[in-house]
């Protein structure tokens, strides 16, 4: 029998080959101080040797020049490379040798999915857990030398040190393969070719013009306000700064330092106050310290022009369930899962001539999600007849009809929209207060006036003497740090709670949603429940520590205990204890099972399109096609991002999408 058995699992390849390159590295090139990308397009790029290892077992140390040979008698069309990172190896190939398998498996994204921060993906960490070996340490060793520093002895031992990475790949693969869902194996594959077979093109021009305003925008900054960079980027000085302008310094306090810090985040309510100050000199040096203190745009258009600059295509780099909730994240130091919508990054990335980009987007998927979970007939009928949920919900806030597309309900319809995609994971009204005062969803900052409270009918003073958890609201209010005075923050937050209060009572499943899922982590934690089921069409299997999903992949909480009165987990690579309540554990699932859903899509869409990602935004996938193919590409993504899959069948979806000549362009 073959070392991995593809038998069951009904992929396009009829044989895996493990495959692991050992390449030059030194203390200024290595790839913790560059990105994938650059280590591997340098000039310094040097293979020292490369380790193959086939399905039947055999093994091979080879030369770089004999690697050469042999790859190009090799029809990797039927061939699924193997690889632990396959996004290294895989780039290499693609860069150095041409070589585009037909398909690709990786144990590092299947250990993320698998395994988690229990365990940790490095291949010796993996191998460890499964009993299969051990990982040497040769490659300490290698370091600053190349091919030529190498002689016989030392060659062949390194060469024994890569083989038994390959056989060590290749034994964790066969451990894991059997209880990786099979759509997730055409996910990693989709995941690392888009890093390593990229089609974005870089406009150049566009990127060079946006760096030349940026640093322009910063020096008209630092002018204006008659300051210098070092002062801006120093907390302490920034605060001597305002005390020179007689502007005492706002603070909040900081749980994880368990004491007053200074509040110079842009989104504090504090330095929107200051944002916001009447003279000048006050206003101009804020701006200058948030537009100084953001070096991201600056940075993120940097790394794209670097990699234009090749006049190469831009390598799109994803963490396949880098997520707790197997989302996809960012990574190789540029992060495609947040470029903003209408700015210059997404303007910026091309689709080759004669093609155009495509983008899609599950329109509303986590609030139908919400609805789905809770089984809240009336707001999935909503969904499924196309009313607008936004302005409905608005419409029962303010008392009186509201139509968002109307510019007079433009404010009105926005805080409908915040409350239907926000307040479905248990927000209070206190975070519903300040997020709404900081700009919810990147919308304006929304203020609650009285003459809001007059017309809902909330008495502010009520408000004033009423309680939440033992607490008195005007206390609480008066504890609070915002760039209102306590009056006007008193009405704001008596509005916020009204319109919190009236979501509960309108959606009681939902906050019903929220005491079912507070039993369900205690049922992780107590062995008679496991095994048990919940949901709609009982979808979903309470396990230890973790809850399975429909497609058979598992969102875990490791270490799951009850301390001070609430559960915490493990997280954080392991080194951090995070809470877990009946809220946010409905966020975590909805957003884990709406990942699974549009990733399936994008597996039905390859299979009828033939088409693969090249990126992924959270709910959006985003396609390059030929330009006589776009329109169509584009109905069948709709249509099937429209369809529900079988085991959620009730589950209204929507989508909504278009093509361009650059990501920017196609919606």
């Amino acid at each position: 029998m073959s070392v991995i058995d593809l038998r069951g699992l009904k992929l396009p390849v009829s044989q895996v080959i493990t495959i692991d390159f050992e390449t030059y590295y030194g203390d200024d090139y290595t790839l913790s101080k560059l990105t994938t990308e650059q280590y591997v397009r340098d000039p310094r790029f040097e293979v020292i040797g490369v380790g193959v290892r086939l399905d039947n077992g055999q093994s091979f140390w080879m030369e770089e020049v004999a690697f050469r040979e042999w790859v190009r008698g090799v029809d990797f069309t039927r061939v699924g490379l193997l690889a632990h990172h396959a996004h290294f190896d895989g780039f290499i190939l693609s860069e150095h040798y041409g070589v585009r398998p037909g398909f690709w498996f990786d144990t590092l994204s299947m250990a993320r999915a698998l395994l988690g921060v229990e365990v940790g993906g490095s291949l010796g960490k993996v191998m460890a857990h499964f009993g299969v070996g051990a990982k040497g340490h040769e490659v300490v060793l290698a370091k600053g030398k190349r091919r030529r520093d190498f002689d016989a002895v030392s060659w062949i031992q390194y060469g024994n040190y890569c083989l038994n990475d390959c056989r060590g790949t290749a034994a964790i693969f066969e451990k894991m393969a059997s209880s990786f869902p099979v759509s997730e194996f055409y996910l990693v594959d989709f995941t690392v070719r888009e890093f390593t077979e990229p089609t974005f093109i870089a406009n150049v021009a566009k990127l060079q013009s946006a760096l030349q305003d940026e640093n322009a925008r910063k020096t008209t900054l630092l002018d204006r306000s008659a300051s210098d960079r070092e002062t801006l980027m120093s907390n302490d000085k920034f605060a001597l700064a305002l005390v020179d302008l007689g502007v005492e310094p706002p603070l909040k306090w900081s749980e994880k330092q368990e004491k007053e810090t200074f509040a110079f985040a842009k989104s504090d309510p504090g330095m929107q106050e200051l944002l916001d100050h009447p003279r000048d000199e006050v206003r101009w040096l804020a701006e200058a310290r948030v537009g100084v203190k953001s070096t991201i745009n600056e940075s993120r258009i940097g790394r794209f022009l670097a990699m234009g600059r090749q006049n190469k295509p831009v390598p799109v780099y994803l963490k396949y369930s880098g997520a707790h909730t197997h989302r996809w994240s960012g990574g190789d130091k540029v992060n495609f899962q947040n470029l903003p919508r209408g700015g210059v990054l997404r303007d910026s990335l091309l689709a080759p001539p004669g093609h155009k980009v495509i983008a899609i987007d599950s329109g509303q998927i986590e609030a139908r999600g919400v609805a789905w979970l809770a089984e809240d007939s009336d707001l999935l009928a909503d969904f499924a007849n196309n009313v607008d949920v936004y302005s409905k919900f608005a419409s029962e806030v303010y008392g009186r009809p509201v139509d968002r597309k109307k510019p007079e309900d433009k404010i009105a319809g926005f805080v409908g929209k915040v409350c239907v995609l926000g307040l479905g994971y248990g927000m209070g009204w206190r975070k519903f207060a300040l997020y709404l005062l900081g700009g919810a969803m990147g919308g304006p900052p929304v203020r609650f006036t009285y003459a809001d409270a007059s017309a809902m009918g909330v008495s502010v003073a009520e408000f004033r003497m009423g309680e939440t958890g033992g607490q008195n609201h005007g206390d609480v209010v008066a504890s609070m740090v915002s760039r209102l005075s306590v009056e006007d923050l008193m009405t704001h937050c008596a509005v916020a709670k009204f319109i919190v209060d009236r979501y509960r009572r309108v959606r009681k499943n939902i906050p019903e949603l929220w005491r079912r899922t507070e039993k369900l982590i205690t049922a992780m934690t107590e062995e008679q429940t496991w095994g048990g089921t919940f949901g709609p069409g009982d979808g979903f299997t309470i396990l230890r520590h973790a809850i399975k999903l429909p497609n058979g992949l598992v969102l875990r909480y490791p270490g799951l205990e009850k301390r001070d009165g609430g559960y915490t987990y493990i997280s954080g690579h392991g080194k951090l204890r995070t809470k877990i309540y009946g809220g946010l554990l409905v966020e975590n699932l909805v957003q884990s099972f709406c990942r699974v859903i549009v990733a399936d899509q994008a597996v039905e869409i390859y299979n009828r399109t033939l088409l693969r990602p090249v990126t992924t935004t959270h709910d959006e996938l985003v396609y390059v096609a030929r330009g006589d193919e776009a329109e169509m590409a584009l109905d069948t993504g709709l249509r099937i991002m429209k369809t529900p899959l079988w085991w959620c069948p009730n589950l209204p979806l929507n989508a909504e999408g278009g093509f361009g000549d650059s990501y920017g362009d196609a919606k």
